[in-house]
């Protein structure tokens, strides 16, 4: 997947039109694909070869769950605790085979497994970031997780809102049987990184 990541960030093209948004969340979309960043987060559904379901958690307006859906995620569930992002959500997606919800990601209950966990600057914001991590990929993540954190620490979360105690998200993800396969940049220098499955 490494290879296809590499050539999969570039420029993508344009978006659906957003104009009900609020600028900043207009010019927060614009960078998103100026800066490849949808390139990075679809990249798994591109490289398969076969149809995949994402669950997006933290999901705001479901930029990213969107391209997911136009990159060929036969369906993408997001999940945000904010109501207003998830209104926005559901009358930017049009026919795109996305659904969301309001929803608090620590205590969420998917209603079904999905193939694909994404997890993109939320878990550092979570009050235990490892258990969350820990209850969603064991009943509901078959294939990959993707997630991506801020800069510096690697897959390491240290933050005043889990106490500011080390959470290791990769030994969680070894535990369960995922294998970090790819590591990269956002254009903000966050951290991103893709595991998948052992075979």
């Amino acid at each position: 997947l490494a290879a296809e990541l590499d050539q999969t960030i570039r420029t993508a093209g344009a978006v659906a039109d957003a104009g009900f948004l609020p600028a900043a969340h207009r010019q927060r979309r614009a960078e998103h694909v100026r800066h490849g960043v949808v390139d990075v987060h679809c990249a798994a559904f591109q490289t398969t070869g076969h149809p995949l379901t994402a669950l997006d958690v933290g999901c705001a307006e479901g930029l990213i769950a969107m391209e997911c859906a136009k990159s060929g995620a036969i369906h993408v569930h997001g999940v945000e605790l904010v109501p207003q992002r998830v209104a926005d959500a559901n009358r930017l997606r049009g026919s795109l085979p996305c659904s969301f919800e309001v929803a608090n990601v620590s205590t969420y209950t998917p209603p079904r497994p999905y193939d694909v966990l994404l997890a993109l600057s939320i878990l550092h914001k979570l009050p235990n970031p490892s258990a969350t991590l820990y209850r969603l990929v064991h009943n509901f993540c078959t294939r990959m997780v993707v997630i991506r954190l801020p800069p510096g620490r690697g897959p390491l979360v240290l933050d005043p809102r889990s106490k500011n105690e080390p959470q290791d998200l990769d030994a969680t993800l070894q535990d369960l049987g995922f294998n970090l396969e790819h590591e990269t940049e956002g254009h903000l220098n966050e951290w991103i990184g893709i595991w998948r499955a052992k075979s």
